[in-house]
């Protein structure tokens, strides 16, 4: 990708310019080369202003209201913060806004003030730019993997040279189809456009009423919620307490790395087990959840057997199982940002007061207000500059995004690299700052009472580089020097070192440290405060991610697609019971679905399912492979039948590091059973 660097303001209409000019590029030689100044415009065409005006106005719909509104459709409630409320259709009115103000009047202005014969090429140019840019934005990039409400792609904006090349070829030719059809039927092109025009226009239309239904539910909602009270969990200083941190994506293959270079934060971590071999049912949340909260009876394959009921109330289920159970027999219970919570993605608190469950809502609580607003106010304009970018052709995009931060001053963390950042990581700060405050949300109390409290936290699945060797947050990052002196941390013995080399490698194993940190700070707390022997504490992910740091785990080699690496369904587990001392690795076979069991156990006797009546056990570990969905289908907007839609799958057993456990069934199904079909 270009990478720009800038510190001077760039006025949308720059950034305007910047990428009309890219498309014009495109167009302007060939329309010369045709109308050059040898003829005279009256003999071949005479001005169309109906062509101009249909193009503008398609191109303001399909940059100001199309996009944009597509964008917070795919996810609305991912838009907003509840802590921080604001309604994302300001921002597409907003992108609209500056759409109609580009093409609409800017574009008339010129149009007016050009002869007829200029009043011809541009009717021709607005035609052909409405023409590729449509293209661009149907048919390329589009599946480049999640972006947050910052619009900023996870993965980052890069595409390979072939899917560049095929883009720029089928511009260029889209350019001479357009301009001959503008040059033969003028009468006709406004009239595909008026039809075009028509269509985006309902597709917009369809995206906002989505958008307005599933935001006024929120707002509904946040009335029901503790959306201002700020959240804790008890703890007892002479009874029992059970402890479930859940740190989504949290990867188990850097636990050893991030012991080898801080032994200091090992040494916090005494009594606990780490369990190396450990797997998760699936890459997504919305899937790895569930056995986590519930136990085997929520794994994918599961679910899917119950198939005359819907999967969110097979989800909330899986949530309150181990509330429920904790609370009938007398504990104190507390949850904590539960996920997919009424298949909602905030967390929707009315399934546990609804059950008499103390439930809060932790992130953004503990966030910098003025952090927020910066977001919100950069974002008026970036819609904007996203909309443009989206119908450009492959080879500019990523001049455009500028590592997320679309020449903005408040911008994004962007990474140079594996060891140097700049910017602002709003996400990761959002998150770690729940875990910088486990302290502060722990209520210790004299006496004997039980307690449960079951903690949901994502400072894993916001990669950012950090400032080593304390990883903390700065606008400037140069760690170069440190990661050179420091290249042994990731051997983790057994003749196995991780290949970390690139930003997206690097950036994953700096939450997690930085996660681990802020738990070893907590965990000293605990010391402090009397409660860390009596607390049993259980730290789980739903699930880890491809990093390319096992290839050996390709699971299909011709699959091109991250879901079949293996190493996605490796998620961090970590244990430590009452009274442990030591720190011990265990390579004995576990998945996260063993969370309700060791949570339970010697604790409640015989503890059942309280909707099921179903004893709460591992035994179905034993009795069959595990069985991992290999889908993509995360967004529970979409995925929420009575089963999962129909995927690939894979399952293992015992080694999970060699590849000779594994099984992979490469044709979409809905399974039902521990097998795959003949």
């Amino acid at each position: 990708s270009i990478r720009i660097y800038r510190n001077v303001n760039v006025s949308k209409y720059t950034l305007l310019g910047f990428g009309l000019a890219m498309q014009l590029a495109l167009v302007i030689p060939f329309i010369r080369s045709k109308l050059g100044a040898a003829k005279k415009t009256s003999e071949e065409a005479k001005p169309n202003k109906k062509l101009f005006v249909t193009g503008s106005v398609f191109l303001t719909i399909l940059v100001g209201l199309l996009i944009s509104s597509a964008l917070v459709a795919s996810s609305p409630q991912e838009f907003v913060d509840l802590t921080y409320f604001h309604n994302p259709l300001w921002h597409i009115l907003s992108t609209v806004c500056l759409a109609a103000g580009t093409f609409l009047v800017w574009f008339r202005v010129f149009y007016w003030l050009a002869t007829p014969g200029g009043k011809v090429k541009f009717e021709r140019i607005v035609w052909i730019l409405s023409g590729t840019m449509l293209i661009n934005y149907m048919f390329f990039g589009t599946k480049l993997g999640i972006i947050s409400s910052s619009l900023v792609y996870e993965t980052g904006l890069t595409f390979a040279t072939a899917e560049k090349i095929i883009n720029l070829f089928v511009v260029i030719a889209a350019v001479f189809i357009l301009w001959f059809i503008a040059k033969k039927w003028s009468k006709v092109a406004t009239t595909v456009l008026l039809l075009a025009i028509v269509a985006i226009g309902g597709m917009s239309v369809v995206n906002l009423f989505t958008i307005n239904k599933s935001i006024n539910g929120l707002v509904n909602n946040i009335t029901e919620t503790d959306s201002t009270d700020m959240p804790d969990f008890q703890l007892s200083k002479d009874g029992q307490n059970v402890v479930v941190l859940m740190l989504d994506r949290g990867i188990n293959y850097y636990v050893p790395a991030i012991f080898n270079e801080k032994p200091e934060l090992k040494e916090k971590f005494d009594g606990f087990v780490h369990y190396s071999n450990t797997i998760s049912h699936a890459a997504h949340t919305n899937f790895g959840t569930p056995g986590i909260y519930g136990g085997y009876e929520y794994t994918p394959v599961e679910m899917n057997k119950r198939d005359d009921e819907l999967l969110v109330d097979k989800h909330n289920e899986a949530l309150l199982m181990m509330p429920t159970l904790f609370k009938q027999n007398n504990y104190d219970v507390t949850v904590i940002d539960a996920p997919y919570a009424n298949y909602k993605n905030y967390t929707d608190l009315t399934i546990f007061e609804e059950n008499g469950i103390k439930a809060h809502i932790a992130k953004g609580k503990f966030s910098d207000d003025k952090m927020k607003q910066q977001t919100i106010d950069s974002n008026y304009r970036n819609f904007f500059c996203f909309s443009i970018m989206k119908c450009l052709p492959l080879y500019v995009q990523p001049a455009m995004y500028s590592e997320g931060g679309y020449h903005n001053d408040y911008r994004p963390q962007a990474q140079y690299g594996a060891s140097i950042a700049k910017g602002t990581p709003k996400n990761y700060l959002e998150a770690v700052a729940v875990l910088q405050n486990l302290s502060t949300m722990s209520d210790i109390r004299d006496g004997s009472k039980n307690t449960f409290s079951i903690i949901y936290n994502d400072t894993p699945h916001n990669p950012v580089l950090l400032e080593a060797p304390d990883y903390t947050v700065s606008e400037n990052i140069d760690n170069t020097k440190y990661d050179a002196e420091n290249a042994d941390r990731f051997n983790i013995g057994n003749g196995k070192t991780l290949n970390v080399e690139n930003a997206f490698q690097m950036t994953a194993y700096h939450v997690n440290m930085a996660s681990l940190i802020e738990v070893g700070k907590w965990l000293d707390y605990l010391r402090e405060e009397g409660v860390y022997d009596n607390t049993r504490i259980i730290i789980v992910s739903d699930h880890a991610f491809p990093l390319d740091l096992y290839p050996e785990l390709d699971l299909d080699k011709n699959a091109n697609d991250i879901h079949f690496m293996g190493e996605y369904y490796f998620p961090m587990l970590m244990v430590k019971d009452f009274n442990a001392t030591g720190f011990e690795t265990n390579d004995e076979f576990m998945t996260n679905a063993d969370v309700p069991t060791i949570a339970t156990d010697g604790l409640i006797e015989n503890p059942e399912n309280p909707f099921t009546g179903k004893p709460i056990n591992s035994d179905e570990k034993y009795a069959h492979d595990q069985f991992m969905i290999i889908s993509v289908e995360w967004n529970v907007e979409e995925n929420n039948g009575t089963t999962f839609f129909a995927d690939e799958w894979a399952s293992v057993s015992g080694d999970t590091t060699d590849i000779n456990n594994w099984n992979v069934y490469n044709e979409p199904i809905v399974l039902k059973e521990h097998k795959f079909p003949d």
